[in-house]
Order: structure tokens, then sequence, then C-alpha cells
């Protein structure tokens, strides 16, 4: 909605900033012929135009000032050890099969499994580490995948073993991470939300 504001404003100045000009002119034909009335009207229309301009003016800065604040995700995503900090699921699932149900994904998990580090890079490659303990020994200390951003950013997609999934960005600042993964089961669809913090 701002950025089409924007879009209107810059219309709209671009014939208001002609107005001044052609009213100046009226001003040195209306002087000439000393019709203070008239004169009056139109010094009001001027002084119209130029508030009008002024407000454009501001709304401008403000045009401006919103794009140069508007965060730097991939910045802010790359170049850092992540590391889950919360992990939940809804709706709940049986996680231990006894007909209970669980929500609380991370409170299930291992302590193998929880210092687990994901690491993006600024060349789209994205690092999955063991961390300091595996619950595997066999297993790998790091797998590699390739990640992207789509267009404005909001969403992380992960390409790994030739399988891709999206996690939709919903906080994202310097030292944290908020994600958002769905997968649809039997019908179902299940929301899995991580929590992941700077390390």
């Amino acid at each position: 909605m701002k950025t089409t504001a924007c879009r209107e404003a810059a219309t709209f100045s671009a014939l208001l900033f002609s107005i001044p000009l052609l009213f100046i002119n009226d001003f040195i034909r209306l002087f000439n012929k000393f019709n203070l009335k008239t004169i009056m009207k139109t010094f009001i229309r001027v002084k119209t135009a130029l508030v009008a301009l002024a407000v454009l003016s501001i709304t401008f800065v403000s045009c401006e000032k919103d794009k140069d604040n508007k965060p730097d995700n991939a910045g802010l995503l790359t170049e850092k050890n992540w590391k889950i900090s919360a992990a939940t699921i809804d709706p709940a699932i049986d996680w231990f099969g006894n007909g209970t149900l669980v929500t609380n994904l991370y409170a299930q998990w291992d302590p193998c499994s929880k210092d687990d580090l994901v690491i993006f890079s600024k060349n789209g490659t994205v690092k999955f580490d063991e961390g300091l303990t595996k619950c595997f020994p066999n297993d790998p200390q790091t797998v590699t995948g390739l990640w992207a951003f789509n267009t404005d950013k909001t969403v992380i997609s992960i390409t790994q073993d030739g399988d891709t999934e999206s996690w939709e960005v919903v906080e994202l600042t310097k030292d944290k991470m908020i994600v958002e993964y769905k997968e649809v089961n039997e019908g179902i669809t299940y929301t899995i939300t991580g929590t992941f913090k700077k390390q």
C-alpha cells in the first residue's frame, strides 16, 4: 500500500512542479492590469499548489526512509552459526505412539540434536553441522546444501540431495530467527515452527 502511495505521489508531483511557473506568468500579466481581486485569487492558487508540493516532498522523504530502513535479511541471515532453541508443531502429534499428543518437539529431542548448527553462506551454500556431539558417531560432521531467498526475502528455500523445502521467515534479527515449515501428511497440514539463536 505504501509503495502504491509513493508512485502516485511521484506522478502528481511531476504535474504540480510545473504549476508555479505558470502562475508566475499570470502574476506578471495581472500586475500589469492592476486587478487586485484577481491577483489575490491567483496568490491563493499558488499558495495551495506550494502547500501540495510541500506535502508531496514529505511523502517522498517518508518513502525514502522506509526504503532505507528496510532490514537486509540476507545480511542478517548469513555468515552466522544458528542453533535451534525451540521447536513446536501444530496440530499436535502422537510422538510416543501411546495416544499422548505433543506440540513441543524440542522437549522430546536428545541433547545431541539440540547442539546442531545451521550456517548460511553468502555464496548460496548452507551447512548443517552436528555440533559438539553426534547422535550417531558414524554420521559426517557436516552436510551441505543450497539455499536462496524469494524475491522479497521472506522465504528461504533449502535444497539438499535433490529435495527442496521452504522456510517462511516469521522473524529475523541480528541474533534471532523464527521460521515456519509446513508438511502435509495423510491430508493434514502440520506447521513446524523453529526458533534459532545466533551463537
